[in-house]
């Protein structure tokens, strides 16, 4: 796979899939707002961190993405849960309301 490739979400063979290439991810760390803090004292936007290993990087976010909490959910299974909310909220095909009594 292409280091470079951007993030996607597709469905291929009865299968969820989403990717991303190890150098988009170490990029898009690189460049996210959580990473780039303003600094009050020298009026500009200062980098915390820097990639220098994509894959060792992407490894470890792995991990943090199948990291369980004190009840087994993970990031994954929580971003799955909203996706899914937010899809039926938002006129989801392939289901149907059950009518409670």
């Amino acid at each position: 796979m292409n280091p470079d490739a951007p993030l996607r979400v597709t469905v291929e063979s009865n299968r969820l899939i989403i990717s991303i290439g190890i150098g988009t991810l170490a990029r898009s760390f690189d460049a996210s707002d959580w990473n780039n803090q303003f600094s009050d004292q020298t009026n500009q936007f200062k980098r915390g961190f820097s990639v220098t290993d994509p894959f060792k990087f992407a490894s470890e976010v792995a991990r943090a993405l199948e990291n369980e909490d004190e009840v087994g959910a993970t990031l994954v299974t929580d971003l799955l849960d909203q996706a899914c909310q937010s899809a039926v909220e938002n006129g989801a095909l392939g289901v149907d309301e059950i009518e409670c009594d």
